[in-house]
């Protein structure tokens, strides 16, 4: 079971002392070794708890990193996770990270040409070999599948520990996972051209590639000695499997991973995580199939099911108190919602980048300012459409926001009038 008793004076008193070394320009050796002996003693989630203390007095993410850098300086090897059976979703997780550095060390040679053809003998003007050039597209290409391996943890992970109190990871690693998926992006924008020089070649080396392979390496040391054992020390058996069962809905990055997790055999029949923001210790569903009285008539429970899974979008509702109580399942969902979701607060959803922007359509919908939000994009050539409605009772009371999204490319195309009856299908 979960370890989470930590004493509130210990969280406090370490937020302080990790607070001198933030606000000190530059912290002598003694000052950052007290610290990590704190941070050794006090444990991963204690710290995790001391990190959001700071993220609450105002510290910024640049800020908190400084704190989270001295933690991974601090933090050991975990033996525990070399025992962990291969279907574990931390032994998947891990597995993953030894192939995105076997990538890694793909990568290094290809950028460094060992060829020969960018020899420094050759002149700058002159072209990359083949073989170092389509070799890296293609390793880079693997190692772009890493979004896959930070959903995961983000949307699964993350949303778990939350709902034990621990909200710190999801604001301080999500938005280097995103740092990381941008420095990528910008690499492999940058290498399109075939005819890059060799001059050319070394400035992209140089000023992308290796700092994003170096991050990346940096987010793996600190999954291996923060992240994966914090989540041990706090999750049951329960808790992996709802992550086990969720895992499938992202997808895995770079491997296959083979089993089911079973849990052990006295955890087998535990009830879900408790609900945050909830009085009670879970949630629970009813499975009476009655009918549910509208004003315009009813539906049972398995028809009103059945309708949100046959509509052509997808549903999200968040309540008043900014938390996710519901979402429709379907073949219309465009955007991954594993069930650990609901009870999560709306804000941890998304990447810190965009959280003021959610925090500023819930604050024009609580003042009646606004009613709608809607934005479109285009993901992999399809044209997507989202909408955000306040939802409101008969007195105009706020009772939460409605979010739709829908895929409408095909839409888009319609063109005259069709008033004859043909499937498309």
């Amino acid at each position: 079971m979960s370890e989470l008793i930590t004493n509130d004076e210990t969280v406090l008193e370490l937020a302080d002392l990790m607070q001198k070394v933030v606000e000190t320009s530059d912290p002598t050796p003694p000052m950052i070794a007290r610290v990590k002996q704190a941070m050794r003693q006090a444990g991963p989630v204690t710290v995790a708890k001391a990190e959001a203390q700071l993220r609450d007095r105002g510290f910024t993410i640049p800020e908190l990193l400084t704190s989270c850098d001295i933690h991974l300086a601090s933090a050991s090897e975990d033996p525990t996770l070399d025992e962990l059976e291969p279907s574990h979703p931390v032994a998947i997780f891990r597995a993953e990270n030894a192939a995105i550095l076997s990538v890694i060390e793909r990568l290094r040679a290809y950028i460094n040409c060992p060829t020969g053809a960018c020899s420094p003998e050759n002149p700058p003007e002159s072209s990359v070999s083949d073989i170092c050039f389509s070799s890296t597209r293609e390793a880079l290409n693997e190692l772009m599948g890493i979004d896959t391996h930070y959903a995961r943890k983000e949307n699964l992970l993350f949303s778990h520990l939350e709902r034990y109190g621990i909200d710190g990871p999801s604001t301080v690693m999500w938005a280097k996972d995103d740092e990381i998926r941008e420095m990528l992006k910008d690499w492999e924008a940058q290498i399109r051209d075939p005819e890059l020089n060799r001059g050319k070649w070394a400035t992209i080396r140089e000023e992308l590639a290796e700092p994003a392979l170096a991050e990346v390496e940096q987010m793996v040391q600190r999954e291996e000695k923060i992240l994966f054992p914090m989540t041990l020390k706090t999750f049951d058996d329960a808790d992996w499997q709802l992550v086990d069962e969720s895992s499938s809905n992202f997808g895995w990055c770079l491997i296959d991973p083979r089993g089911t997790f079973n849990p052990r055999e006295e955890d087998a029949t535990a009830v879900s995580l408790p609900i945050a923001g909830s009085n009670n210790e879970k949630e629970k569903q009813t499975s009476i199939d009655g009918r549910i009285t509208f004003p315009t008539g009813s539906l049972s429970l398995s028809e009103l099911q059945a309708i949100f899974a046959t509509m052509p979008f997808d549903t999200t509702f968040i309540d008043a108190d900014d938390r996710v109580r519901f979402f429709s399942e379907g073949d219309a969902r465009i955007f991954v919602r594993p069930k650990s979701v609901i009870g999560r607060k709306v804000q941890h959803c998304h990447p810190p980048k965009s959280v003021h922007l959610v925090e500023q359509i819930l604050e024009d919908f609580k003042s009646g300012a606004q009613d709608v939000a809607e934005f479109w994009l285009e993901i992999k050539e399809r044209f997507l459409h989202i909408r955000y409605f306040a939802v409101r009772d008969d007195k105009k009371t706020y009772l939460g926001t409605l979010e739709v999204s829908q895929d409408i490319t095909n839409i888009r195309k319609l063109e005259g009038e069709r008033k004859l009856l043909v499937y498309d299908n």
